[in-house]
């Protein structure tokens, strides 16, 4: 990269600090990528389906949800689908 190129995006890039993670169980397990309907986890587990805590942290502005994983998690694919939680408004 030239050095302009580098100082043009050092003066106006922003990379976010992204964190997520998923509560279930009292079991906390590490999120890689997320969609509107489905996330994708680091390291699955067996779990049938179930209520779950959805925790997101952008730049430090954090926040949780209630979502329901109603084809719960499998260790044959890290993708889970998820939906809104019977509970959350």
């Amino acid at each position: 990269m030239s050095s302009s190129i580098l100082a043009s995006y050092q003066r106006t890039g922003h990379s976010a600090d992204v964190k997520m993670h998923l509560i279930l169980d009292g079991k906390t397990l590490s999120i890689g990528q997320m969609g509107p309907d489905f996330l994708i986890l680091d390291s699955p587990i067996e779990h049938p389906p179930a209520n779950a805590v959805l925790f997101i942290s952008i730049d430090g502005n954090e926040s949780k949800r209630e979502i329901h994983l109603p084809q719960g998690i499998s260790t044959n694919s890290p993708r889970v689908v998820i939906a809104k939680s019977a509970e959350s408004p």
